[in-house]
């Protein structure tokens, strides 16, 4: 008897399944279109049939209501597969995968590998990179067969021998993402797996699977900047900034505003105010005259005008036709290539007594490449997105680039004490009704240190020709995308080193990766933790955010460290402790081993924390140490000396709270609320309905995950006891839950 084939999953031996499947397949192949109708974000576009040969991705949805849709979502929204261009052996197969990836969400098995980062609902982007990845292992497969080994004219022929070559094809590439050639082969196997392709587009389950960080590593790290900044550009690179927000953004806006205000009248067209006696009187009582700064002998009309006395251009440019062919009368010299052209105003900041920057006409005209902004715009864009990226409590870029004016709101609570809140939207992991990445986001509000507050001040106030409510955005009103804003950063380093440099001051130390807007979050943590006193600088940056998240970001959790940030615990465990004190006093209750234990800490305490004396009898009294895990839909009332599973490393032994992120069912320190046990049922019911979608035999193991959230609620719900310890009863409207 021979040995099955190791590259067929154990459904494919199904023909009925089989057949079923084929029959699928050949109706959508017939009739279907590519997007089922639910899942349609964009209404009154035509939607391309399943046996077109293009399928155009914008019926996916680009839509966003916010005016924040930059370069990279303008271009996605022309994106199309085409597949005349795809050999036909494999156009069919990728046919099918693209459909399942639009229409259906990613199988469950892949969304729950252990570190998985994968998403329920991909993205045109992530379909669009995923078709292409497949198609270019395909390519590369067809190309690299020898004669000597067996053609692959099936996808279930490819074997670990061709994938552990593709690897090793991918490192040598030395790319900067090599997942857009790795993760596409696992979307491929994941699809299979689940039974939603036919036997021959089954892929053998790649060795990567559970341990793709260790095969992902990139050739250079490109993302937020995980590897934090070298001293010697952080220290300065945040002293300049705040430096610019704070003192030098004065003189910025002044000039930029000067330039502004009489941008109008430097064209040639320009006439209000016309006076041409009175531009050659003026004209010829110039010394010299300034040239343009590209080495031709031409004068610099645009520099002449501004600085004249209210003269348009038109009376400019009349005046010297005027004065050269006046007799005998001579125009004024050029000067020197490279003269200085002061601007009319002053400056007022001084560095060790002297001006910071001697303020020229080439700071506020001169445009640098895409983003089509002056000198100072650059500069102070760069400085205020490092200030507010470092110190305004970490948005992400693009976060960041979608402030408005107006964002910044200042509250007085009393006592002489001030805060300062920015108002934005957060965008990353947010969901829309069709289960699709949401570009609009969500609302969220920031709260951050003075010299962010300032930035957002300042850029307020810059100059607002094309009344763009954006921060972020060039003259011309549009918005930045990201790589306008590192360009932005790399901007203000150069002119901060410039000033340095002439003032003797420290540089800020050019960084191999550079620095830019999407590692300031990441590399913030680290820097403070790394200060004197850091932990407490680290609470005040990221105390909006949870002390997981936190703990992560400056590196401590893994030290036990998280104790240093002692009124975050403090606010969580009050708030777990009234959550349970409004559901008993609604007749709610609590079960599990710990339930009396939890209700003796909540009857111990009730209100709200007041002094920072209240928040330490919190931490110090060991009999209401009582935390929520909303995530597994279970609650803690921890006991170090119950040995809890969660505690399971030496190091971290003197930690004084649980770890929310390694909660084990059989501990002796948990319990439920009636709230966790509707989260079970939720949670029962989602994944009833992935498997009735699901084949054998991943239904079945749906399912039992099902029966065991069901079996969690049902036991709440049945042993659950209140107040005074006795049994609560359910009510009788809803024989399984409690009012």
């Amino acid at each position: 008897m021979s040995a099955p084939d190791p590259a067929l999953s154990p459904h494919d031996t199904d023909t009925t399944g089989e057949t079923v499947l084929a029959n699928r397949w050949a109706h959508r192949a017939a009739d279907a279109s590519i997007v089922d109708p639910v899942r349609l974000r964009v209404q009154g576009v035509s939607v391309a049939a399943y046996r077109d040969n293009r399928w155009p991705l914008e019926v996916l949805g680009n839509t966003c209501t916010d005016a924040i849709v930059f370069e990279q979502q303008r271009r996605r929204k022309a994106e199309s597969m085409g597949w005349r261009d795809v050999e036909l052996a494999w156009r069919e197969p990728l046919k099918r995968l693209a459909w399942l990836m639009i229409n259906k969400p990613v199988p469950d098995h892949l969304l729950l590998l252990p570190g998985s980062n994968y998403t329920a609902r991909p993205g045109a982007g992530t379909i669009l990179y995923t078709i292409h990845g497949v198609i270019t292992f395909l390519r590369w497969l067809r190309e690299t067969t020898t004669d000597t080994e067996v053609t692959v004219t099936e996808i279930r022929h490819v074997n670990d021998y061709h994938l552990q070559r593709w690897v090793k094809y991918v490192h040598a590439r030395n790319l900067n993402d090599p997942s857009v050639y790795i993760r596409p082969l696992t979307y491929l196997w994941a699809w299979g797996e689940a039974g939603e392709l036919p036997t021959s587009d089954v892929l053998i389950r790649p060795f990567w699977i559970g341990q793709e960080t260790a095969v992902l590593r990139p050739g250079r790290n490109a993302g937020e900047g995980r590897e934090p900044l070298a001293r010697e550009t952080m220290d300065p690179l945040i002293w300049w900034a705040v430096e610019f927000v704070e003192r030098f953004a004065g003189d910025c806006l002044a000039a930029l505003g000067w330039y502004h205000d009489n941008r109008a009248r430097i064209d040639t067209r320009s006439t209000i105010g016309h006076d041409p006696d009175a531009a050659l009187s003026w004209l010829r009582s110039l010394p010299e005259h300034p040239a343009v700064d590209d080495g031709r002998p031409v004068r610099d009309m645009a520099y002449l005008t501004a600085i004249s006395p209210g003269l348009p251009g038109r009376s400019i440019w009349t005046g010297l036709n005027r004065l050269r062919k006046t007799a005998g009368a001579t125009l004024p010299p050029l000067a020197p290539p490279g003269t200085a052209k002061p601007l009319p105003i002053s400056g007022t900041a001084l560095i060790n007594g002297q001006p910071w920057l001697t303020l020229d006409w080439r700071h506020v005209t001169d445009r640098h490449g895409r983003l089509r902004a002056s000198l100072l715009w650059s500069t102070l864009l760069g400085a205020c997105a490092v200030v507010i990226g470092y110190l305004g409590a970490g948005p992400r870029p693009l976060e960041l680039r979608s402030l408005r004016r107006g964002c910044l709101t200042v509250q007085y609570p009393g006592n002489g004490a001030i805060r300062y809140r920015i108002d934005g939207r957060i965008r990353k992991k947010q969901r829309d009704a069709t289960d699709q990445q949401s570009l609009d986001g969500v609302e969220h509000v920031w709260p951050v240190l003075p010299q962010a507050a300032r930035a957002v001040e300042v850029l307020d106030h810059l100059p607002n020709p094309s009344r763009s409510d954006l921060l972020f955005c060039d003259p011309d009103g549009r918005p930045l995308d990201a790589s306008g804003v590192n360009k932005a950063i790399g901007v203000f380093i150069d002119l901060a080193n410039q000033i340095a440099t002439d003032h003797r001051l420290p540089l800020i130390a050019e960084d191999p990766s550079g620095v830019t807007a999407g590692r300031l979050r990441r590399t913030i943590g680290p820097f403070i933790r790394n200060r004197p006193d850091g932990v407490f600088g680290l609470a005040v940056v990221y105390g909006h955010a949870s002390s997981i998240i936190g703990a992560s970001y400056g590196g401590m959790k893994q030290s036990g460290s998280t104790r240093y940030l002692p009124q975050e615990t403090a606010d969580h465990i009050a708030a777990t402790l009234n959550t349970i004190n409004s559901s008993l006093d609604h007749d709610g209750g609590l079960s599990g081993p710990a339930a009396q234990e939890a209700i003796n800490a909540a009857t111990t305490f009730r209100g709200a924390i007041l002094t920072s004396r209240d928040w330490k009898k919190i931490l110090t009294n060991p009999d209401i140490q009582t935390y929520d895990n909303p995530d597994s839909a279970i609650g803690c009332r921890f006991d170090p000396t119950t040995r809890p599973p969660c505690q399971n490393n030496t190091a971290q032994d003197a930690r004084t709270e649980p770890d929310l992120s390694n909660c084990h069912p059989s501990c002796a320190n948990r319990f439920y609320t009636d709230q966790h046990a509707h989260e079970h049922e939720r949670k029962a019911a989602e994944l009833d309905t992935w498997a009735d979608l699901a084949p054998e035999p991943e239904a079945v193991r749906l399912r039992r995950k099902a029966d065991e959230h069901r079996a969690t609620a049902e036991r709440h719900w049945q042993t659950r006891i209140g107040t005074d310890g006795t049994a609560v009863p359910t009510h009788p409207d809803h024989p399984h839950r409690g009012e």
